[in-house]
């Protein structure tokens, strides 16, 4: 296949395509949608293809041409052009007809068509790819989940033809696969359990993250992101390697201007930070890069950051924590995200620092030496702040109770003011199981 010329075509078209899934999801709902249904399902039943000849009449003969051909070597020349220009008479009408293309890409003659196309080893890799083509486009559309299932099999079925392609045909192939998988995903979470599986995919997916064009890297991390949304046990070799965190690297390095990529980005390291893992999954290194970035952008990276790093925390060296809370960026992180009036903001840099504080107790003493965070805490019990509230308790919860109550002693005054509080808690809204659990537990602890 000329992958130049696909590449050219790929240009003109991909741009148009990313936008229809988004503009299909508005209308979708709306019941003007329902008046297009019979009129579209005459107009499919109306269609002409190539000297009047019924439309899907067509799609069915070809159907079983491809499938008495699958045993021979090879598709005759002829047939071959054939299939080719339905393929392409078909991606047209996307275009032309949206609400007709929706409804024909219901058609078990459609999605039987390119499933043979792509999982047959005779069909030629132009055909391919051209079936590809139109079932990235058909995926914009919420498809049931039996023929989303359907096509997710066949597109994985050209993973092993990526090993044969150069590295340009690889790309071509590659971008109209993820865009596919990742939208029956999106619609149909229940497929990560297939997709758990195609490792070598996966493999192929963090490679995109190399790439120097910033629409292939967003595809990669799209798709990333998604699988690891709905499962986590996803990119094990590529994480242990430590493959994808360094990509990923190198992105916030060569890409530090690109605002819409670095929020995708950092997105996705809070569903890797995620995973349970025995090992540092995020380093050190890379959580400095984070913060230091992080303080040099707009709010809108601060949530994720402060995820990642409550996150990362968990499974982090006490050295390597050590080094990053003992760093400047760190500190003027906590003092951006609690004073900020954002109170989710506020909110998730609490949750971080009851991670540290359960943690070990030489990361509790972080908080214990610092007297404006205590300070900041307790006022936030004192005044009973509704969102805000349980998050400190839990603070003071894991201060109190990490490695055989050690800071517990210290903070005893602080922790005695929660049983004057707790009486009157129901009456301001914020009572609620766990922090009636959070107090007995305290309760106990200073009875004892």
């Amino acid at each position: 296949m000329n992958s130049q010329s696909y590449f050219a075509e790929d240009k003109e078209n991909w741009l148009g395509i990313k936008y229809v899934r988004e503009k299909y999801l508005c209308e979708r709902f709306k019941s003007l949608r329902e008046k297009f249904v019979t009129e579209s399902r005459k107009k499919l039943e109306n269609l002409e293809f190539q000297n009047n000849t019924h439309f899907l009449e067509i799609v069915n003969k070809q159907n079983e041409y491809i499938e008495e051909i699958n045993s021979q070597q090879k598709l005759k020349g002829s047939l071959n052009k054939e299939i080719k220009l339905l393929l392409v008479f078909l991606r047209n009408l996307s275009k032309q007809d949206q609400k007709l293309f929706s409804i024909l890409i219901e058609n078990d003659s459609f999605i039987i068509f390119h499933k043979n196309i792509l999982e047959y080893r005779h069909c030629s890799n132009e055909l391919k790819h051209e079936a590809l083509w139109n079932v990235s486009i058909a995926s914009n559309f919420k498809l049931p989940k039996e023929k989303a299932e359907i096509l997710t099999v066949a597109v994985c079925s050209l993973t092993n033809k990526l090993l044969e392609f150069q590295k340009m045909d690889q790309i071509v192939f590659l971008e109209k696969m993820l865009y596919s998988l990742t939208n029956f995903l999106i619609d149909h979470p229940s497929l990560c359990e297939f997709l758990n599986y195609q490792t070598t995919l996966q493999k192929f997916a963090t490679c995109l993250l190399d790439e120097h064009n910033s629409d292939h890297i967003s595809l990669g991390l799209w798709f990333i992101r998604n699988l690891l949304k709905n499962t986590k046990q996803v990119f094990e070799e590529s994480l242990i390697a430590y493959s994808l965190q360094n990509s990923i690297s190198t992105i916030l390095k060569t890409h530090f201007e690109d605002n819409s990529l670095l929020f995708e980005v950092f997105w996705t390291l809070t569903y890797i930070s995620e995973m349970q893992a025995n090992f540092e999954i995020i380093k050190k290194d890379l959580l400095l890069m984070i913060l230091q970035i992080a303080l040099n952008k707009e709010e809108f990276v601060l949530l994720p950051t402060l995820t990642i790093l409550a996150n990362s925390f968990v499974s982090l060296s006490d050295e390597s924590l050590k080094d990053i809370t003992n760093s400047q960026d760190f500190i003027c992180l906590l003092q951006t995200t609690l004073s900020s009036s954002n109170f989710l903001v506020k909110r998730e840099a609490i949750f971080l620092l009851s991670n540290m504080a359960a943690k070990t107790k030489e990361s509790a003493s972080f908080i214990i030496q610092n007297n404006n965070l205590i300070d900041l805490l307790a006022d936030i019990l004192k005044n009973k702040e509704p969102f805000l509230y349980k998050e400190a308790l839990y603070v003071f919860y894991n201060l109190c109770f990490i490695e055989g109550n050690y800071y517990y002693s210290c903070l005893k005054p602080i922790i005695e003011q929660f049983f004057l509080l707790s009486s009157n808690l129901i009456e301001e809204k914020i009572y609620d199981e766990e922090v009636v659990m959070l107090l007995e537990n305290l309760y106990k602890l200073k009875e004892n």
